[in-house]
C-alpha cells in the first residue's frame, strides 16, 4: 500500500514538474520574443 501512494505522488510531482516547465518554456519565448535580457 505504502509502496503504491508513493508510485502515485512520484507521478503527481513529475506532472506538476512538466506543467512548470512548459511555463518556463513560455516564459523563455517571451522574453526572446521581447528581446529581454
Amino acid at each position: 500500500m505504502v509502496f503504491q501512494v508513493d508510485v502515485t505522488g512520484i507521478k503527481e510531482v513529475l506532472a506538476v514538474v512538466d506543467r512548470i516547465a512548459k511555463d518556463f518554456g513560455r516564459i523563455d519565448m517571451l522574453v526572446n520574443r521581447h528581446g529581454i535580457g
